[in-house]
């Protein structure tokens, strides 16, 4: 797994910042494959942040990425609230309002990832997963 040893990946799996981190830098190398141009990676605001943010065709794409091990109780996706639904709605407006774009086409994708204890993974990109 991206040059680690299988004891190092497992120890890198058991900390959930560096899970989440991995998970991300899955996602942004997706997305990259995918076409997408990567603007941003963790991009903050007063009230949250947006784990990546990226422009492909004529549209701003928002993307939540959830990251697990494979014997979690729920699926990453799930983790996905209303709240967090409504969140990336302002979050979103106020990316735009900040980089001066107006009349811009906006979807809100989720990149699931799940990690199997010896390190391997799964990565899901569920496009056009919600809309706040």
């Amino acid at each position: 797994m991206f040059g680690f040893t299988r004891r190092a990946a497992r120890r890198l799996l058991h900390d959930p910042k560096a899970l989440g981190r991995l998970g991300e830098w899955l996602a942004h190398r997706r997305l990259a494959a995918d076409g997408y141009d990567v603007v941003a990676r963790n991009w903050r605001a007063p009230f949250g942040e947006v784990d990546l943010v990226a422009r492909r065709d004529e549209a701003i794409h928002f993307v939540e990425v959830k990251t697990r091990l494979r014997h979690a109780k729920w699926r990453p996706e799930d983790a996905v609230t209303a709240e967090k639904i409504e969140r990336y709605g302002r979050l979103a407006a106020y990316f735009l309002r900040e980089h001066g774009l107006r009349n811009v086409p906006v979807r809100y994708h989720v990149v699931a990832v799940v990690f199997d204890p010896d390190g391997r993974h799964e990565l899901e990109f569920i496009e056009n997963a919600f809309k706040p």
